[in-house]
């Protein structure tokens, strides 16, 4: 089994758990809370990666497959409570997320893959909600319907999801791009989600797919390249 790479602190208080080599990806750690788990095959290197840390919270962006996988093992791990999006919760019980894909080939698949089992949700998320390490809850919907990111309005740091990516998913490199139309549910909306991220002027972006860009004006440029380009 691949070693996820080391926990990164790439903000105070901000970590990313790379669950592969090319930050393909990723889960985050915000104080006490872990965003997102990776698919059903991650949960051993989640724990490795926060081995002697307090995990108090487990919340996702998004109930995909790619999200969602290690989540039940993560909170029968940790024995936390389990946060999702308003409207994501039965999904994240049932651990059948077919009406949050598209009906593509590539969605059915890589549920087929990676999806893991559901697990009972503690806690329905919408925007305002506070999830600890300073963070609350961003409505950034498009991808799916009521997909969340998580913004640190103090020192401007936005954990994305999957609202916007900075991975080309042919090559393994950096590439920002908004969500591909064949894992999005509704791809007008989830350009207005990543025109909201430009007006928020964050200083640094975290996404599910890519390594994180740091400073307003890379993410600025970012944003312009993502959207000028097709999905």
């Amino acid at each position: 089994m691949m070693a996820v790479m080391a926990i990164r602190e790439f903000a105070p208080d901000v970590f990313q758990l790379s669950l592969d080599p090319i930050d393909g990806v990723n889960a985050f750690l915000v104080g006490d809370t872990l965003i997102d788990a990776g698919s059903r095959h991650d949960a051993r290197k989640i724990f490795k990666a926060l081995a002697g840390r307090k995990v108090a919270l487990h919340a996702l962006t998004h109930v995909h497959a790619d999200h969602q996988g290690s989540s039940k093992a993560v909170v029968d791990e940790f024995r936390v409570p389990f946060a999702v999006p308003l409207g994501e919760t039965e999904q994240a019980e049932s651990g059948e997320m077919s009406s949050l894909m598209p009906k593509t080939r590539r969605a059915a698949l890589v549920t087929r893959l990676f999806a893991g089992p559901g697990a009972d949700v503690d806690r329905a998320l919408s925007e305002g909600d506070e999830i600890g390490g300073g963070f609350t809850a961003l409505a950034l919907p498009g991808h799916t319907p009521g997909q969340l990111g998580y913004w640190r309005e103090r020192d401007r740091v936005l954990i994305a999801g999957d609202a916007f990516r900075n991975l080309s998913y042919a090559t393994g490199r950096s590439w920002p791009a908004v969500p591909p139309e064949f894992f999005t549910v509704d791809s007008v909306a989830a350009r207005r989600s990543v025109e909201r991220i430009a007006e928020l002027r964050p200083s640094v972006l975290a996404m599910g797919h890519g390594r994180p860009i740091m400073g307003q004006g890379a993410i600025l440029r970012a944003v312009d390249l993502a959207l000028a380009r097709p999905i």
